[in-house]
């Protein structure tokens, strides 16, 4: 077994040397956030090919001053460092994300700050344990639904790597996100209680776009084509390809959709596109018009033939579309 000492008198002797630690490959990361004469700061430490330990660099916070706490926690996924600061924004605590900016012996550069959003002075947010803030940080979000929060809660701590979740129990969470028929032994292991049905599926959705923005993302665009609704029959068995619906699957199919119209306001960053066969618009006896409720809430009965209205909830595309009447 190979042991190796990192140990600089005239630093440790500053206090808290060594109070975070995390490795990657052949760099160890080392925080001091009680440092007596100065900021908080984060060592890194590099092994060259002889097996000898350097300071490679070290890290700040940004506006760091005296007693910041920066480097209470530290936690790291490849290129992306998290370091916590118990002491910042008086005592409520921060995380601080550094970024490599070229891989693998590149410098390190702020690219985010996580906080919570029900943070007090004296929380101490981002102390002693990254995995702690994380928790805090996700499932105390009541906008999210609660089985939401518990998956992305376990995916979060699959990626730090600290074995709190292993690789076979992200699979079981993604495979139920995917709605994939998952043991409930395996379920339970990881928190998660329920199946992705009818009744979870539109929370789950929402929380999903809520989730991408507040990563910075603009938001989710959905597709679902209709195409298959537009099958009558089936065919013989050794010709059947992909799904078939029922007059009753099909309706059931726009009660989903006019769920989600009406749900709009709860949908912030959420675009749903639906592709649906010209003849679903008239037909009568599995298309819009058998289903009322939807037909009123998308129908174009005022509309310029030649002209499409790209802002219409119901936009005709292509001159094959013009046929229909």
């Amino acid at each position: 077994m190979f042991h190796a000492y990192l140990f600089l008198t005239a630093i440790a002797a500053q206090g808290s040397f060594g109070e975070a630690v995390a490795i990657s490959g052949r760099e160890v990361y080392v925080g001091q956030p009680g440092n007596a004469y100065g900021p908080g700061i984060v060592y890194v430490f590099r092994q060259n090919a002889r097996g000898a330990w350097r300071a490679a660099t070290k890290l700040t916070m940004p506006g760091a001053t005296n007693g910041d706490g920066f480097g209470s926690a530290l936690a790291i996924d490849g290129n992306t460092l998290f370091v916590g600061s118990a002491k910042a924004d008086s005592g409520r605590g921060a995380v601080y994300v550094f970024t490599r900016e070229t891989a693998p012996a590149g410098g390190w550069r702020e690219s985010g700050r996580i906080t919570a959003t029900d943070r007090n002075a004296g929380d101490a947010f981002g102390d002693r344990s990254v995995r702690r803030g994380l928790e805090h940080v996700v499932l105390d979000d009541v906008t999210l639904s609660h089985e939401f929060r518990v998956a992305m809660l376990r995916l979060c701590q699959e990626r730090l790597g600290r074995g709190d979740v292993d690789s076979a129990e992200r699979d079981s969470v993604l495979a139920w996100l995917h709605g994939e028929r998952v043991p409930a032994t395996a379920l339970r292991k990881v928190g998660l209680y329920t199946r992705v049905a009818r009744h979870t599926a539109r929370p789950l959705l929402i929380s999903l776009s809520r989730w991408v923005r507040r990563a910075g993302r603009s938001g989710v665009v959905l597709l679902l084509d209709l195409e298959r609704l537009a099958v009558t029959r089936r065919p013989p068995a050794g010709l059947r390809d992909g799904h078939y619906y029922s007059k009753a699957a099909a309706l059931d199919v726009y009660e989903v959709l006019r769920q989600l119209i009406d749900a709009t306001d709860e949908m912030e960053g959420l675009f749903v596109a639906v592709l649906l066969p010209p003849e679903l618009v008239t037909d009568e006896g599995r298309g819009l018009p058998a289903y009322t409720a939807l037909q009123l809430r998308v129908a174009d009965e005022v509309r310029d033939r030649r002209r499409p209205n790209p802002y219409a909830a119901l936009t005709r595309v292509g001159v094959r579309l013009e046929a229909v009447r």
